[in-house]
């Protein structure tokens, strides 16, 4: 096996610009006001030079590709999303960058700093390296690729080779030349023939063809081996895992000349072990060997907690906790505060035990189980198991964010006031656990229809860990008594969001209309903001939209008072959906969507935010008959959807088929209709009948394209349990409801 730090991407390979020979850069030249002094590196993406700054007086350096005729638009816009990519970033373990810029038909520079150093790769192999060094480095390394995940990004080549040592032992990330911000590039618009002046983010642009690798082999992922348009952070991480295996143990832990034996190695789960002579614990290869686990799902939930394990020596952790407790055996006096102190700042192993819940439980399974088979539902069977996983996988994931909120409190590595906020998130994510399953235990067939749905709809444990969100958020009352009757008119409010999730919008609107009830008297806008906001919601639900406008209006005047900016935002998006899609206001809705916007763009364009504004003002579009916008908000949305929840997130199924049936575009819309189609299936199973209406509308399409056989087809494969019918004409069936409205 070659080099790694040697070994091309796979996209570099196939796509690489050539260098015109013709006009080479020599030291003097000029790129832009800088000036070149030197080369200093090349690769297949492009070239990096010395340089000189005049007007700033530092040395830099600057990459840039030179072209050939072929491909200089899809090099021109590969570097500028480079640029973008970097430029997004501020941390201390990423390379800044300064400046970008087109050099006429040539190419395209990056501006940089100039890092005096050398490449991990290089660092590893100057010495011989005691492993407490390779750990912190690895763990800055990691840092800066936590920091690009949290902005947004997906490096996709980590490796060796793109992490730089400096001359102070600082590791910071680069070349980010193949980041995404995890965009479909099927819903995107195409770059116009016209020049990069058009306004499209390079970044959010895939520069080949769907289903091509990209990445360095040795370091890629399964799903990046197997050319998955999109990929997210865990992507990252398994090629973070490779190379500090590599650096703690001296190889590479899988081997294999082809991607095909890679992933083969990988999925048999047996990595090699280290050469002879080096000395790394043993406690580091499990936390590795999670890390590149050949199923996303069984990896860690993002690079955060395997950073905290990875810089926490339980060896030294042990020496601090037995002196400890020998100091405080000492003073005898103190004999009733030894076992506190000891377990303050001992192990947060033992302390925080396994943080699991005690919700999802065996005899919680065996009584919705009862409850589902008693229904007699023809789905009972196929959504008890979706359900049974995914509340497995859930409660799972639930239990490691609270151990990992427990460890990082008793290690001191957050405040007592973000530990707090913390609890409190999971707190109330639990209450909607608890509220599901106390539902499930009293199934309906309407509910068991709805359960895989709500299941999905779950908030992601992930949401806990956002530590600035958290800090953003209003803070809790100071009053300890206000404080705690905050917390149950939450729960309340929690469980009315449960309600809705499962379809009982009547139920959740009389839960709300309690809760606000209980919260009269209590001094705290906010929550009285949320609550505003939750009787919209439900309200909309139960198709009363101009009562649902009323009380957003009520919530945006107090979630300003509360200075709740979120919410705040949320509801102007909200009341763009009631107003304009509602009630089809179109002039009324522009001023709320010009309003709703800017608070977006405020806010930093949060993709949770920037999504339902896509999405809304896609329907309005969608409404007014618009089908070029609403076709182009649509696939905004569904990026932005992506670039929040995964490439298979329930929460896509709704803009993709807006987008469907937006585009004018036969095959466009087909392929989003398609993919709606498999990621429901995939949360709801094929024979739910929510499936039917989009098997439905393809089948019309491929009637009115006149592929008769294949429409046919998908008619024939709409579900009809639960008072769904379908016609027996499969080419010109529609989807009904019985008279029962079920």
């Amino acid at each position: 096996m070659g080099d790694p730090d040697s070994e091309e991407t796979e996209r570099e390979r196939s796509s690489a610009p050539r260098r015109d020979s013709a006009r080479p850069l020599k030291g003097g030249s000029t790129i832009g006001r800088f000036v070149v002094l030197a080369p200093i590196g090349a690769g297949g993406m492009g070239e990096v030079f010395a340089a000189y700054d005049p007007e700033l007086d530092r040395k830099i350096a600057i990459k840039m590709v030179v072209f050939a005729h072929g491909n200089s638009r899809d090099a021109n816009v590969r570097l500028l999303r480079e640029a973008q990519a970097m430029a997004r970033l501020s941390h201390a373990n990423v390379v800044p960058v300064f400046d970008v810029g087109e050099i006429g038909e040539r190419g395209v520079f990056i501006a940089m700093e100039y890092v005096e150093g050398q490449t991990l790769g290089d660092w590893l192999k100057s010495e011989r390296r005691d492993w407490r060094a390779i750990r912190d480095v690895l763990v800055q390394a990691g840092r800066g690729l936590h920091a690009a995940h949290q902005a947004g990004l997906v490096h996709r080549d980590f490796k060796p080779a793109n992490v730089l040592i400096d001359v102070h032992g600082r590791a910071r990330v680069t070349d980010f030349g193949i980041a995404r911000l995890g965009v479909e590039e099927d819903v995107l618009t195409p770059i116009p023939s016209s020049g990069l002046s058009s306004g499209i983010t390079p970044l959010g642009l895939e520069l080949t063809k769907t289903g091509a690798a990209v990445g360095t082999p040795a370091y890629m992922a399964p799903e990046q081996h197997r050319g998955r348009s999109i990929v997210d952070g865990r992507a990252d991480q398994f090629a973070f895992c490779i190379t500090a295996w590599e650096a703690f143990f001296g190889q590479r832990p899988f081997e294999g000349d082809t991607a095909e034996e890679r992933v083969t190695a990988i999925e048999r789960a047996t990595p090699r072990g280290p050469v002879e002579g080096r000395d790394a614990p043993g406690w580091i290869a499990p936390l590795l060997r999670r890390g590149f686990s050949a199923r996303v799902d069984d990896r860690w939930p993002s690079l955060a907690p395997l950073l905290d394990r990875l810089g926490d020596d339980p060896e030294s952790r042990r020496r601090r906790r037995f002196a400890l407790a020998g100091v405080v055996l000492a003073g005898a006096a103190v004999a009733g505060g030894v076992t506190w102190l000891v377990a303050r700042r001992g192990d947060p192993l033992a302390i925080c035990g396994e943080g699991g819940d005690e919700i999802w439980k065996p005899a919680a399974k065996s009584a919705v189980r009862t409850a589902f088979d008693a229904t007699h539902s023809p789905l009972a069977g196929d959504n008890w198991l979706t359900v049974e996983r995914g509340l497995d996988r859930w409660s799972a994931s639930w239990s490691v964010a609270h151990r990992a909120a427990c460890e990082a409190h008793v290690r001191h590595e957050q405040s007592d006031d973000l530990h707090d906020r913390r609890m409190t998130c999971l707190d109330r994510q639990r209450n909607r656990l608890r509220s599901l399953v106390e539902l499930f235990g009293k199934a309906d067939a309407a509910l068991v229809r709805e359960a895989p749905v709500a299941v999905a709809a779950l908030p992601p444990t992930a949401d806990c860990a956002d530590a600035d969100a958290l800090l953003a958020a209003v803070p809790p009352p100071a009053d300890r008594a206000v404080r705690d009757k905050v917390k149950a008119i939450n729960a309340e409010i929690d469980r009315a969001n449960t309600l809705i999730t499962t379809g009982r919008f009547p139920d959740a609107k009389a839960a709300l209309e309690a809760a606000l009830e209980h919260a009269k008297g209590i001094d705290f806008p906010d929550l009285q903001a949320a609550l505003q906001f939750g009787m919209a919601n439900a309200l909309d639900k139960t198709n009363d939209p101009k009562t649902a406008e009323q009380w957003l209006r009520r919530a945006i005047e107090t979630s300003a008072l509360a200075h709740d900016t979120k919410l705040y935002t949320r509801s102007w998006i909200s009341l763009l959906w009631e107003v304009g899609a509602a009630q089809a206001r179109f002039d009324d809705a522009k001023p709320i969507r010009e309003t709703a916007t800017q608070m977006v763009h405020l806010s930093g364009d949060a993709p949770d935010l920037a999504a339902q504004l896509e999405f809304h003002g896609a329907a309005v579009d969608y409404m007014r008959g618009d089908l070029a916008a609403a076709t182009k908000g649509a696939g905004k949305a569904v990026a932005y959807y992506q670039l929040r929840s995964g490439p298979n997130s329930l929460e896509l199924v709704a803009p993709l088929n807006l987008l469907g049936s937006a585009s004018t575009n036969p095959d466009e819309s087909d392929k989003a209709l398609r993919r709606a189609l498999a990621i429901l299936e995939e949360h709801v199973g094929a024979k739910h009948p929510r499936v039917a209406s989009i098997l439905s509308t393809l089948g019309n399409s491929e009637m009115n394209r006149g592929h008769f056989e294949l429409s046919i087809d998908y008619h024939r494969r709409a579900p009809r349990p639960d008072g769904y019918a379908r016609c027996s004409n499969g080419t010109t069936c529609h989807l009904r409801r019985s008279a029962s409205g079920s």
